[in-house]
């Protein structure tokens, strides 16, 4: 302790405090390495008791049988990831190792309840946001992946752009030729690419926002 350190340094005291005095800044030092040892040691039991509850979670999703209405089925899963949500946060050594267990399993459950592929996209896209939320410097990596978004999304603006300039050039057209019918038909799906990231870019935001209110 750096307090110890500074002891050590400084000059005796008159031989009859010097004992006293060591005698006591002694005792509060020990106190202060107790409750510091006492601290740990429900932290641990806390993170050990968060370990228990998640493999809890875990066996009672493996238990899962879907009821073949997939708006139930999605919406049981949901309450699955709520209470992984609210079990705490696991010890380092065995966050990964729970989370791959945990997800990988709900995603295969939700491949078989959702959907059409684009339901199934999002939703697979909420569980991989949910897992960087639940790893070491989750809020870092939900930023790094919203700027990824924003990066695909002015690249795929830009050559939306440039079909629109090429667009252009017809504009005095009286009837559509085939050049101009693929430019609109290009321009639609860089579009629509553009309205899928930005949907993946709102859950970003909602895990974002979530996280920034206080407890």
């Amino acid at each position: 302790m750096h307090l110890q350190q500074q002891w050590k340094r400084l000059p005796n005291a008159h031989p009859k405090d010097e004992h006293k005095m060591f005698e006591q800044f002694r005792a509060v030092c020990n106190h202060f390495f107790e409750a510091k040892r006492q601290q740990f040691a429900a932290q641990n039991a806390e993170l050990e008791n968060n370990v228990q509850h998640k493999e809890t979670i875990i066996q009672n999703l493996h238990g899962f049988v879907a009821s073949g209405n997939a708006e139930n089925d999605i919406n049981a899963l949901r309450e699955f990831t709520k209470q992984w949500q609210e079990s705490g946060q696991a010890p380092a050594s065995e966050r990964k190792r729970l989370n791959d267990a945990f997800y990988n399993k709900l995603e295969e459950f939700y491949g078989a309840v959702a959907g059409d592929d684009t339901e199934k996209g999002l939703i697979k896209y909420k569980l991989k946001l949910e897992r960087l939320e639940s790893s070491d410097g989750g809020r870092d990596l939900l930023l790094k992946e919203n700027d990824y978004i924003k990066k695909q999304v002015n690249e795929i603006q830009q050559q939306v752009n440039v079909y629109e300039n090429n667009m252009g050039f017809f504009k005095n057209a009286k009837t559509k030729n085939s050049m101009m019918i693929d430019l609109e038909n290009k321009i639609a799906a860089e579009k629509a690419k553009i309205d899928e990231w930005k949907k993946k870019q709102k859950l970003i935001k909602a895990l974002l926002d979530k996280d920034s209110k206080p407890a």
